[in-house]
C-alpha cells in the first residue's frame, strides 16, 4: 500500500485517490458515494481521511472509542400542509433510519467490547479463531455505519448528491476565500469546540487554492 503514502504525500488527485480506495478500501457505501457524487468538498475531505487510515504507517486496527452522545437539532414545528407533508415524509424516513443506525452503532460497540474480553480471557483456539473473525466482521460493519451517520450529519439526508457542475477557476477560488473567511471566524470564537475539523478544512482549502493558483500560469 505504499502507493497510498505516495498519494498522501505528493499527489492529492481526487480520481487517483478514489481508485486507491476502490482497490484497498472496504466501505461499500463510501465507494458508491465516490463514484456517484464525485469530488464534492465532503468527498475530498473524507477520502483523504479514509486513505490516511489505510496508509501503511497507520495502526492495523482502529482503537474503539467510547460512544459519544449525539445532540440532535431542535426544530420549530410548523402547521402541516399537503406540500410540507410531502416534503417531510422522506426527511422523517431518513431521520428514523439515522436513529436506528445510532442504536445499531452502539450495539456493535458493545458486541466488540464483549468479544475483545473473550480474546483476552479464553485459551480455546477454536473460540479465539471464531471470535477474531466476528471482531473483523463487526469492525467492518461499524465502519459502514459510521460513514452513513457521518454523511447524514453532513447533508441531512441519505440521498447521494450528484457531482455539481465544475465551477470556473475564478469562481472556485472565490468560493474558497469565502469558506476560509467563515472557517477562520469560527476559530476566532474561544468557545468553538470543533477546532480540529475546521483546521483540517482550512488546510485542505489552502492546498486546493495553491493548486488553482498554479494552474493560472
Amino acid at each position: 500500500m505504499q502507493e497510498i503514502n505516495a498519494w498522501l504525500l505528493n499527489d492529492h488527485d481526487f480520481y487517483k485517490g478514489a481508485e486507491l480506495y476502490e482497490k484497498y478500501g472496504a466501505n461499500s457505501f463510501f465507494k458508491k458515494l465516490l463514484t456517484s457524487a464525485g469530488p464534492t468538498p465532503y468527498n475530498v475531505s473524507k477520502l483523504r481521511a479514509e486513505l490516511e487510515k489505510l496508509a501503511p504507517a497507520s495502526p492495523a486496527t482502529e482503537e474503539i472509542k467510547p460512544t459519544e452522545a449525539v445532540t440532535l437539532p431542535v426544530t420549530t414545528q410548523q402547521p402541516a400542509t399537503a406540500e410540507t407533508a410531502e416534503k417531510a415524509a422522506p426527511n422523517q424516513k431518513d431521520h428514523a433510519r439515522y436513529l436506528f443506525l445510532l442504536q445499531r452503532r452502539n450495539d456493535i460497540v458493545m458486541q466488540l467490547d464483549r468479544n475483545m474480553a473473550i480474546l483476552d480471557l479464553s485459551n480455546d483456539k477454536n473460540v479465539l479463531f471464531q471470535t477474531a473473525k466476528q471482531v473483523l466482521r463487526l469492525h467492518q460493519q461499524k465502519e459502514e455505519i459510521w460513514s452513513l451517520i457521518d454523511y447524514y450529519q453532513e447533508h441531512g439526508t441519505f440521498e447521494i448528491i450528484p457531482e455539481p457542475e465544475k465551477p470556473s477557476r475564478e469562481k472556485e477560488m472565490q468560493q474558497i476565500y469565502v469558506s476560509l473567511s467563515k472557517a477562520r471566524k469560527r476559530l476566532a470564537d474561544p468557545e468553538y469546540k470543533d477546532r480540529a475539523k475546521t483546521e483540517k478544512l482550512i488546510a485542505d482549502k489552502l492546498r486546493r487554492l495553491e493548486e488553482l493558483k498554479g494552474g493560472e500560469e
